[in-house]
């Protein structure tokens, strides 16, 4: 919406603007709301999951039609050492 702004009292100025952007920032927050509100995250998760299933499956039966070992993902990966900041004591 087009706002015309007189040329007079800086304060007021602001004050409408600080208004207007208040009343965005609302409206906007509403919307955030209930499109989280209409998004069934439980069905998300499990796409999410049945897709990295899925990828696993094809992932080994790739490894094997070359021929190639699949080993577990949690045995094949070591977790990372820690990593320290600052001189080695």
């Amino acid at each position: 919406s087009n706002v015309a702004f007189k040329v007079g009292d800086l304060g007021d100025t602001m004050k409408t603007v600080e208004d207007i952007l208040e009343k965005r920032y609302e409206v906007s927050a509403g919307k955030a709301r209930v499109a989280r509100d209409m998004v069934d995250l439980e069905k998300v998760e499990e796409k999410e999951n049945e897709r990295k299933a899925l990828e696993q499956v094809a992932l080994a039966e790739f490894l094997a039609s070359q021929g190639i070992q699949a080993t577990p993902a949690a045995e094949s990966q070591s977790p990372a050492p820690a990593r320290e900041i600052g001189p080695k004591q």
